[in-house]
């Protein structure tokens, strides 16, 4: 008699835990779903985001160099000037206008500021998408 209850106990603790696991994995996979759709539409966010800074990085980020039309103009007035200042001595020829000094580029502030801004938000989106791939990887 001792025997069959004894059974009987270790029977119905091994329901008990059985119920438990069952109950736990359940519950687990449907947060793990969650989890990787969450995961998924982060991503999408992420990647249109992502390429709405790149647009604004590729339209502002001209404005921070140097304007080569008008540089180049520059030069050649700089020429023009001097070709038309030379003077002729015996055994030497001269231009009395100097040589033109290159100005040191000085962008705006403010769009300096900004692209800076748009800048670091594109590495640190980058930088979301990696750990979001890694999560998604870690899910599965």
């Amino acid at each position: 008699m001792r025997a069959s209850t004894s059974s009987l106990i270790n029977l119905q603790a091994y329901e008990g835990w059985k119920t438990i696991l069952n109950y736990g994995k359940g519950t687990d996979e449907k947060t793990i779903d969650e989890w990787k759709d969450e995961l998924a539409n982060l991503l999408i966010f992420i990647g249109l985001f992502s390429a709405v800074l790149t647009g604004f990085i590729v339209l502002t980020l001209p404005m921070i160099e140097e304007n080569s039309t008008e540089s180049s103009a520059k030069l050649l007035a700089q020429i023009s000037q001097q070709l038309a200042s030379l003077s002729v001595s015996p055994n030497f020829i001269n231009s009395t206008i100097p040589a033109l000094e290159p100005e040191a580029l000085q962008p705006d502030d403010r769009i300096l500021k900004l692209n800076i801004l748009w800048i670091v938000s594109l590495s640190l989106s980058l930088n979301a998408a990696f750990f979001t791939i890694s999560a998604q990887q870690w899910l599965r």
